[in-house]
């Protein structure tokens, strides 16, 4: 497998209109998109997507893995991120640069790995919780325990028992 900046291999029904426009789609349905311009891949497709479906997108110095064809409750999606390797975690976004990145390649609303811990909002990976894109529909019901991600960016703090897509986030082999 080629290592790039970015890389994503989707083969699902809908594509985000980003990338659309900047990939072509293959004879299998796929797309292939390498530094954000399309690459002709001889090998079809395939490269950069997990056996469990999750979409390859690298950035070093981690890997996030955005994973929209099975939406999962919170617990369950970290579970999954952590079953694709050592270190895999729900995403903790770290600034506005990190957001934007996950964000364009998103394309739905997704878990990341900000929840409710003691009172406190925490990421999953151990990460400081420092930066914050709270949207307006955020709120302080104790009940929405969990972070999802928009499609734009902003994020809204959700009961962690609805099934949503989820963007996982780990160290880059």
């Amino acid at each position: 497998m080629r290592t790039t900046a970015h890389v994503i291999v989707a083969c699902m029904r809908w594509v985000p209109p980003r990338l659309l426009a900047l990939a072509t789609i293959l004879g299998t349905g796929c797309i292939y998109v390498e530094n954000d311009e399309f690459v002709d891949d001889d090998e079809g497709s395939g490269e950069g997507t997990t056996a469990s479906g999750c979409i390859e997108a690298g950035r070093s110095p981690y890997v996030y893995y955005l994973c929209t064809s099975d939406p999962q409750p919170w617990a369950a999606a970290e579970a999954a991120c952590n079953g694709l390797g050592a270190g895999v975690e729900l995403a903790s976004i770290v600034d506005e640069v990190e957001n934007g990145f996950v964000a364009d390649r998103l394309g739905q609303p997704a878990w990341i790995g900000g929840r409710i811990v003691d009172g406190n909002w925490t990421w999953s990976d151990g990460s400081t919780f420092e930066f914050v894109a709270w949207g307006p529909d955020a709120n302080n019901d104790p009940e929405l325990d969990s972070i999802e991600m928009a499609a734009n960016g902003s994020w809204s703090n959700v009961n962690g028992g609805v099934r949503l897509a989820y963007i996982c986030k780990g160290p880059e082999a």
